[in-house]
């Protein structure tokens, strides 16, 4: 009989392929942010638009650094 993964074993599959995504998100608004360095005059500039995209990437690196502190939780639980 197959014995299901324990979920201390599974955390650091999901963490990677979470930190995976994280990081494409970080990469595109960063590529955006260089587009619009590199062509200033072809992509205007909105303050709208750069507050937004600052909001995303903190709120994107603040996900990621609480996902990295889960990593020292022993003993997973439903309500964890």
């Amino acid at each position: 009989m197959e014995q299901l993964p324990l979920a201390h074993d599974v955390f650091p599959h999901i963490r990677i392929v979470m930190g995976m995504v994280i990081g494409l998100g970080v990469t595109r608004l960063l590529s955006g942010v260089a587009r619009i360095v590199q062509h200033p005059r072809q992509y205007p500039l909105y303050s709208v638009h750069l507050l937004w995209v600052t909001s995303v990437l903190l709120m994107l690196v603040h996900f990621w650094w609480w996902q990295f502190g889960l990593y020292g939780i022993a003993n997973w639980t439903f309500g964890i």
